[in-house]
């Protein structure tokens, strides 16, 4: 195999808590993570360059993760051979906290497996991803997962597949490191009980999992133009709504299509991304 194609899905924080700190600086973290049906799309291609070269679609961040990502396959696996071109279409908005990055970093690690075959198993190949980033190893499996520590810890849970996912992202965007720079030592502990979302997914409820969602980071930011588009979304017919992960997009969870559409023509403008996404069970596909 000299090509692949991979469609890498974005996600979605049902729950984010931050709950400690390590010595190195890393933050500890409790979250439910969703697989959505939103996603990049890359395509690696074998050469005989001896480089690594990446193209995108749009000039932004995401060129250096996948670049990294690649490095750190060849490296973990001792490949020299490290001749390929990969190729990026985004379609996940940046600095919105949908893990665009991260997603894209693992469809490139998990593709690089497939087409060199070095027989890892997916342990190790999560310890390559963790090294990119703690939402990184979610991607292998994707779907409803627990995700505890910095990203090592990873509970499969019982995989949603009812509700509408309205995504708001205006033309803003949060810098992941800038939003952790503002977490504080009164910050560092458990805030939310996660047991009563996880009792919601277990039991396929979405009320019960709209009524349980949470975001700390909303807390911290404090952010008045996300608090007018949860009122929105939740005047207009959504279950609840949140910023996801570090923002800067707002989701509301829907039990009804149609009410989802009509929130989404309330909002929507012409700088701003508004789509209605389903859950899906993988965190990326080999297309």
């Amino acid at each position: 195999m000299n090509n692949i194609k991979i469609k890498c899905y974005a996600k979605i924080n049902l729950f984010l808590d931050i709950v400690g700190k390590r010595n190195n600086g890393y933050h500890n973290l409790n979250m439910i993570l969703q697989s959505i049906d939103l996603f990049d799309e890359l395509e690696i291609i074998k050469t005989d360059k001896n480089i690594i070269e990446v193209e995108c679609n749009i000039d932004d961040i995401d060129n250096n993760i996948v670049n990294k990502a690649a490095e750190s396959f060849f490296k973990d696996r001792n490949i020299s051979d490290i001749g390929i071109k990969i190729i990026l279409n985004k379609k996940i908005p940046i600095e919105a906290g949908l893990g665009g990055g991260s997603s894209d970093a693992c469809g490139t690690i998990c593709g690089l497996e497939k087409i060199y075959k070095t027989g890892i198993s997916d342990i190790d190949l999560a310890k390559i991803c963790l090294d990119i980033g703690c939402d990184v190893p979610f991607f292998i499996r994707g779907g409803t997962a627990q995700v505890e520590g910095i990203g090592e810890k990873i509970n499969k849970l019982r995989d949603i597949e009812e509700g509408y996912i309205l995504v708001y992202k205006g033309s803003g965007g949060n810098s992941t490191g800038s939003i952790y720079n503002r977490v504080k030592p009164k910050d560092l502990k458990q805030s939310r009980d996660i047991s009563n979302i996880k009792n919601g997914i277990d039991r396929i409820d979405i009320n019960a999992i709209s009524k349980n969602i949470y975001n700390k980071f909303e807390e911290i930011l404090n952010d008045k133009s996300n608090k007018s588009i949860k009122d929105i979304m939740i005047k207009n017919g959504a279950l609840n709504s949140m910023m996801t992960g570090s923002g800067s997009a707002v989701i509301g969870i829907f039990s009804d299509r149609y009410k989802a559409n009509l929130c989404k023509n309330i909002l929507e403008k012409s700088d701003n991304f508004v789509q209605i996404f389903n859950p899906v069970k993988k965190g990326y596909e080999i297309i």
